[in-house]
């Protein structure tokens, strides 16, 4: 996969761009009595009182975080993906995902945010579940019979959860990690049916998010296929195996999907303009990243720019 790089100025530059969308950490902006915790719990009405009903575009870089919001309206927006839709309702972004929001003042709920190593240990301990369950950025209307049973479950786990950050009792901090895992199970299973994995893969699922580890940080990088597979000690073949069986796409397919995804964001987040977002991500060449962004997107980066200031995403 030969894309030109500024080799060696890549990394800075990415992660000075990025820096345009802000990185909050609940537990050093919001609530320094979780600076270290894995888990951070706070009530929607809560933070929306602190951050404000009109929330702009930030990430949540090494957290994941999971709204459930049970009453009052929400606009939302996940990457390039709009929202508008009355609760309860489920939303979950992933680590560094940019995501903004506004609400009415009726909206309540409930937000965690929590460590990704917690949620890794989650898929590591029980090869049932696959990391992808919660890959993507989503947000599940909870409607009809099936939707309000669902939104009871969370309501059960996300009341308890509250009463033990707020109770202070004995061994307070093992229940809401307990918890924590029991409403992230429950968010693999709302989002998707469990992925059966027989017990022998289970070598073969660490060695994907391995894989995937390293593109998160290495992909402004342009890491050619044979540096990634020697990082993870395997060869280029096993890797391409590996992807295909497990995901069902190549492994240059996810390394080219990370960038794309990468460039919508500078697009849609940020006012760098398309040459700026080009030496960011590690093209030394404006003209090469344009035909990149054209044939993974349909569209040139100045067309996508200007389609999403006039409708910023599907309304579902």
């Amino acid at each position: 996969m030969a894309v030109p790089a500024r080799h060696g100025e890549a990394s800075d530059e990415a992660h000075g761009a990025r820096a345009i969308i802000p990185d909050i950490e609940m537990g050093l902006v919001y609530d320094p009595a979780f600076r270290d915790a894995p888990v951070h719990y706070g009530t929607f009405g809560g933070l929306a009182d602190f951050f404000g009903r009109d929330m702009a575009a930030h990430r949540h870089d090494r957290f994941y975080q999971l709204h459930f919001i049970e009453t009052g309206h929400l606009e939302l927006r996940l990457d390039d993906v709009a929202y508008a839709m009355d609760g309860p309702l489920f939303f979950l972004t992933p680590p560094s995902v940019p995501h903004a929001f506004r609400s009415d003042p009726s909206a309540a709920g409930h937000v965690i945010t929590v460590a990704q190593q917690l949620v890794w240990r989650l898929f590591d301990d029980d090869p049932t579940l696959a990391r992808r369950h919660l890959t993507e950025p989503r947000c599940i209307a909870l409607g009809g019979p099936e939707g309000r049973h669902r939104a009871r479950e969370l309501s059960r786990l996300f009341g308890l959860l509250r009463r033990e950050v707020e109770g202070h009792r004995l061994g307070a901090g093992a229940a809401m990690e307990a918890l924590t895992r029991l409403i992230l199970i429950a968010a693999c299973r709302l989002l998707e049916t469990p992925l059966q994995v027989p017990a022998g893969r289970r070598h073969d699922l660490m060695a994907l998010r391995r894989f995937h580890e390293l593109v998160e940080r290495h992909f402004a990088e342009h890491w050619t296929l044979r540096r990634y597979a020697g990082e993870l000690h395997m060869t280029e073949a096993r890797l391409t195996d590996l992807c295909n069986r497990l995901t069902g796409r190549s492994p240059k397919r996810v390394v080219l999907e990370r960038l794309a995804l990468e460039a919508r964001r500078f697009l849609a987040f940020s006012r760098l303009s398309v040459n700026e977002i080009a030496g960011a991500m590690g093209f030394e060449d404006v003209a090469y990243f344009c035909r990149f962004f054209k044939r993974s997107q349909g569209s040139t980066p100045s067309d996508y720019r200007a389609s999403v200031a006039k409708n910023p995403g599907k309304v579902q």
